[in-house]
């Protein structure tokens, strides 16, 4: 597995003693060898770790994982490794269920970075009036026009937040990437929430 040979640990094949740096099929006696928990799903899955996700590639590569350790692959293996393949299987769907949802994806990776859940920073003030008043306006919404405008204005809302989210990573900078991610999660809430009871046809269009 490409995304998987970065890793550099060195491990035993359970089969040969062979030692290897390389996960996958051991290179010896091409038996399938564990997986490492502590590999995460950005590297599991192969896609760049990004609050951005590159969803066409999260899909491509996790359908290929899923079909390579698919039970019926390994019908004629040993059970050795028909557990190891089960064990992928497992990672493989949880890493792809974490990356699939925005929320999951973009706390993953800040953990990562910072070695701190996002959850444990309290919310800044300047996040939370914001959203007070997004909130305030959305309130006040009567028309379908007005709510396709103020979709549009989170969207730009949500570009911003992403552009200064990934450039706090970049720095290293714990408090302005929780302060952009949590603005990022709110927007994103919001946006869900005006998609869904807004923008449908039972909303009054009157202008």
């Amino acid at each position: 597995m490409s995304n998987q040979s970065k890793a550099a640990t060195r491990i035993i094949c359970w089969n040969c003693q062979e030692i290897v740096c390389q996960f996958g099929n051991c290179s010896s006696c091409h038996k399938l060898l564990p997986q490492p928990q502590e590999i995460d799903p950005f590297t599991l899955l192969g896609v760049e770790p990004s609050i951005d996700v590159d969803f066409e590639t999260l899909e491509k590569n996790y359908l290929k994982l899923i079909h390579q350790f698919h039970p019926d692959q390994f019908i004629t293996k040993s059970q050795t490794e028909k557990t190891i393949a089960q064990s992928y299987s497992a990672q493989i769907n949880n890493a792809y269920k974490a990356l699939k949802c925005p929320f999951s994806s973009s706390k993953l990776l800040f953990s990562m970075v910072f070695g701190q859940a996002l959850d444990d920073i309290p919310d800044p003030a300047p996040v939370l009036l914001e959203i007070f008043e997004l909130n305030e306006k959305r309130m006040y919404l009567t028309s379908i026009i007005q709510a396709q405008n103020f979709v549009h204005e989170i969207e730009t809302k949500i570009d911003t937040a992403v552009g200064e989210y990934d450039a706090a990573i970049t720095q290293k900078d714990q408090l302005k990437a929780a302060h952009f991610l949590k603005t990022f999660l709110y927007l994103f809430k919001l946006h869900q929430d005006v998609q869904q009871n807004l923008l449908n046809p039972s909303f009054d269009q009157a202008t």
